[in-house]
């Protein structure tokens, strides 16, 4: 099994215009090598949160994988290519899009190529909720891609009491049964983003 997560971080929120600025912040979340790149940047505001979508993505596909995960920013390291993250023994393979307005990372756990995730970006319309705004984003999303009709797709997010928010990771139904595609969601401001990864078992993977 190849697991998928995601992350968006919307750049320009006020609450975080500053925080590459703030010495204990950046120990907090960054590695000591992470750190000597912040210094250097002539971009630090961008490369900070760019670090921070990577391990967070990494952080979800890799509990996927150890159920019970804590998220501790600074033991996921991103390589100087922003191509992999490294959390103790595990390598992730991540992957970044960057806008003026956003940065989204898509990382995978257990050797697959995040270059397969099927993967959107989207303004929320206004007045929609957050939540509604980007299940309908990957349901559509997945359906295009997969020519699938849209309504036998649904997202659920069973109860965890052990998980971060209570709930555990999403998973994708296709009528009603597990479908065979990984999936992670995030959103951030006033964008909404997925990620998808067919595996073995889904019949359209080899498209």
């Amino acid at each position: 099994m190849n697991a998928v997560g995601n992350d968006l971080v919307y750049l320009d929120d006020p609450e975080i215009a500053e925080h590459h600025l703030r010495p204990r912040f950046v120990a907090r979340v960054c590695a000591p090598g992470e750190r000597r790149r912040l210094a250097g940047s002539g971009e630090p505001k961008a490369l900070l949160w760019s670090l921070w979508a990577a391990k967070e993505a990494a952080y979800k596909a890799a509990g996927k994988m150890r159920p019970g995960l804590v998220f501790a920013p600074r033991l996921y390291e991103v390589d100087g290519a922003m191509s992999r993250v490294r959390y103790r023994d595990v390598v992730m393979a991540v992957r970044l899009a960057m806008d003026p307005l956003w940065v989204h990372a898509v990382a995978v756990c257990g050797g697959g190529d995040p270059g397969r995730a099927v993967t959107g970006v989207q303004a929320i319309p206004g007045g929609r909720h957050q939540s509604q705004a980007v299940r309908d984003l990957a349901r559509r999303g997945v359906a295009a891609h997969f020519g699938l009709q849209e309504p036998r797709l649904a997202i659920e997010r069973p109860r965890d009491p052990g998980a971060r928010d209570g709930l555990a990771p999403p998973r994708l139904l296709l009528d009603g049964r597990p479908s065979g595609i990984d999936i992670s969601l995030s959103h951030d401001g006033p964008f909404a983003a997925f990620a998808a990864l067919p595996q073995e078992a889904f019949p359209a993977a080899s498209r």
